[in-house]
């Protein structure tokens, strides 16, 4: 008996509650109209008949651009409440986002660009901060509407910890050094077996557990020499002074831990990173040469951000980088830029090419395979395809190219080649189609002197 009434019991408790629910979810219901006269029910039902719905909140109209009006109306402002009280920002409530379609907010001063890269033509500039609408996405950008007006711009919520190559959202102009972000700085520190040394690499501040002083300042040479070098053969020259900070690990495993969890170029075959002000590479028992070479490839992506620009099409920012680090750096830890450097390993009738001649051997085969892409397409591709398609010999076509553009046919293509670059630094756009404008040649002309210039070299000939 007593189960019985419990059970009845809990069966009524449960009722009550479920008609509560339904009563605060439906106060104006006409079924509660009899009830409104108990006493006791009848108040809270009027209570919940008068109370206040939540406040509406606009968003900006596709005609405006969703610019915030001069009159000091906020562009939306929602009002709905969590645990913790009203939520800020400006997310949308994730029950009524209008129109279930994705916004991001773009800052003032950011130009809509005609095409997915920096340099593209200019649809138009924002003169204020605006929240529109996305219509379409390409790796590190978004194509947003502006009223009837429709223009890519960088993407905000890019998931690699920088936005990629060629789609910095600064200017593509000479900037000063850039300090480390001081939170993976640290984490990037606590990844060196103690104790840590502090000193030097030519102007470059200093964090590694490499115990081999030897070692330090062959390296120390190299990073001394290499503005002077860089300035001579590329024409341009840095802007101020370096602000960034090398972590040389000893160990791989450790910058291998460092690369996956603080980069975005986890899983590749990287020996060195450069983001966020902080240049990475690890020793690992390497030849010195072959050390050497990985921070010059690292210092040059820094001298293009004070000489260039920040945000070099993929071609180029990686192209130049190879080009320097794949030069010979003698003993005295100078580099010998239009050198080949690397290394070829002859074991009875075997010969393994490591380095700057597997680079050129490999990409030799494609060449002569018809493998290699079109200069076109090369120069049109995105970091992240630049990277992960075919990388390897992306990368040793870039290099060859710039190295064919410097040092190929007589050194004819040079001067239209470094005029190309100091436009660019001067503001002008990095597009391919410049380039072959200063170069006076069309792709298939250009397409063909390059192959039959990279299919000349051979270490037992001299550049052509």
């Amino acid at each position: 008996m007593r189960r019985v009434l419990a059970g009845l019991t809990w069966a009524l408790l449960a009722g009550l509650a479920a008609g509560a629910v339904w009563v605060v979810r439906h106060p104006g219901s006409p079924v509660l109209d009899p009830a409104v006269d108990w006493p006791g029910i009848g108040l809270l039902i009027e209570d919940l008949r008068h109370k206040p719905g939540p406040e509406p909140f606009a968003i900006p109209g596709e005609g405006t651009g969703g610019e915030e009006e001069a009159a000091g109306r906020e562009v939306f402002r929602p009002r709905y409440r969590t645990a913790r009280g009203v939520a800020p920002g400006v997310e949308f409530p994730p029950d009524v986002q209008p129109e279930a379609v994705e916004r991001v907010t773009v800052k003032a001063g950011i130009a809509l660009r005609a095409e997915p890269r920096p340099g593209a033509a200019t649809v138009l500039s924002l003169s204020k901060m605006s929240i529109l609408r996305v219509v379409d996405r390409s790796p590190g950008w978004v194509k947003v509407l502006y009223g009837e007006a429709a223009g890519w711009v960088p993407d905000p919520h890019w998931s690699g910890s920088e936005p990629p190559l060629g789609s910095d959202p600064d200017p593509v102009r000479p900037v000063g050094g850039r300090a480390p972000d001081e939170e993976r700085l640290v984490r990037a520190r606590s990844r060196l077996t103690p104790p840590e040394t502090t000193g030097r690499l030519g102007s470059y501040v200093l964090y590694t557990d490499l115990r081999d002083p030897d070692r330090l300042a062959f390296l120390d040479r190299v990073a001394a020499g290499l503005e002077e070098t860089y300035r001579a053969r590329y024409g341009v020259s840095p802007t101020g002074e370096p602000a960034e900070a090398v972590v040389l690990f000893d160990r791989e495993e450790d910058f291998r831990a460092y690369l996956d969890q603080e980069t975005a170029v986890a899983g590749l075959p990287a020996s060195g990173h450069t983001g966020s002000g902080i240049v990475s590479l690890y020793d690992g028992r390497r030849a010195g040469g072959e050390v050497g070479s990985t921070l010059v490839h690292e210092l040059a992506h820094l001298l293009n951000r004070r000489s260039i620009g920040p945000a070099l099409p993929s071609w180029l920012d990686e192209g130049i980088a190879d080009d320097l680090s794949q030069a010979r750096i003698d003993p005295s830890g100078r580099l010998l830029p239009g050198t080949l450097g690397g290394v070829t390993v002859r074991a009875g009738r075997r010969i393994e090419m490591h380095g700057a001649r597997a680079a050129l051997q490999g990409l030799i085969q494609a060449a002569g395979t018809g493998t290699m892409r079109p200069l076109s397409e090369l120069l049109s591709l995105e970091w992240r395809d630049f990277v992960r398609q075919s990388g390897e010999l992306n990368y040793a076509q870039s290099s060859f190219f710039i190295r064919y553009l410097l040092q190929g046919e007589q050194g004819t293509l040079a001067p239209g080649f470094r005029s190309f670059l100091a436009e660019t630094a001067g503001g002008a756009s990095p597009d391919s189609e410049r380039l072959k404008e200063k170069l006076g040649r069309p792709w298939p002309v250009l397409d063909a002197g390059f192959r039959l210039w990279l299919l000349n070299q051979r270490e037992d000939r001299p550049p052509v």
